[in-house]
């Protein structure tokens, strides 16, 4: 099935089922573990505007819109209990510090021997 694009090219789906692809890129949009998402709203947002109508299309950039939504909060949730993770202490370190005796630490004197400038080893 060929259909014109809004800038006049001629592009043609390979099974001709335009109606299961948008149901894979509906659930596709959805899923939370997707590495780029921005690239699924991106494809989807690109087949709407060569095989969708009007309708479809507001439609599509309306779920985008939701799910750019929803993928910032969920960002933004990862962001704060990676920097609480971050900054809270370790407890078994704590209790390992607080349970270890003080032990002095004597210093130690090295004398050294200066070399003449003319024998310094390279």
């Amino acid at each position: 099935m060929c259909t014109r694009s809004q800038r006049g090219e001629l592009t043609c789906s390979r099974r001709g089922n335009n109606e299961a692809a948008r149901q894979i890129y509906v659930s596709a949009i959805q899923r939370s573990d997707l590495d780029w998402p921005e690239a699924v709203f991106e494809a989807y947002t690109q087949f709407e505007d060569i095989h969708g109508s009007v309708g479809s299309i507001l439609q599509t950039r309306s779920k985008i819109a939701k799910e750019t939504q929803r993928l910032a909060r969920r960002r933004e949730k990862q962001q704060e209990q990676m920097a609480a993770e971050y900054v809270a202490p370790d407890p078994v370190a704590i209790e390992i510090a607080d349970s270890a005796p003080e032990v002095p630490i004597e210093a130690e004197i090295i004398e050294t021997k200066e070399l003449p400038s003319n024998e310094i080893k390279r």
